[in-house]
């Protein structure tokens, strides 16, 4: 079937980032020890209302663009996102 709508292309690498990111809790026990988690399920439920929304026009169509873990971007700049690696990914961002 053709389509004949508007097509969204949406880096959700970024949406992703910020949703899993706005459902972190830290939580302090004492003595020092803090944990941080996460509730994945209303995360994802947000995600998916934000798409939904994104989605306004009834013929249009929304690719989603996600990374992957071979870029090749890395093969171009070997150093690509190299500090990222030495920090702690958000608690829901693979799910």
């Amino acid at each position: 079937m053709k389509h004949s709508g508007t097509t969204l292309l949406l880096d959700a690498d970024i949406a992703a980032y910020k949703f899993a990111s706005a459902a972190e809790k830290a939580t302090c026990w004492g003595d020092g020890l803090w944990t941080l988690h996460a509730w994945e399920e209303p995360t994802i439920v947000e995600m998916e209302d934000y798409l939904h929304d994104l989605a306004h026009e009834p013929d249009g169509e929304i690719v989603v663009c996600l990374s992957d873990d071979e870029n090749f971007r890395k093969g171009v700049l070997p150093t690509y996102r190299a500090t990222a690696r030495t920090r702690a990914s958000r608690c829901c961002f693979r799910s």
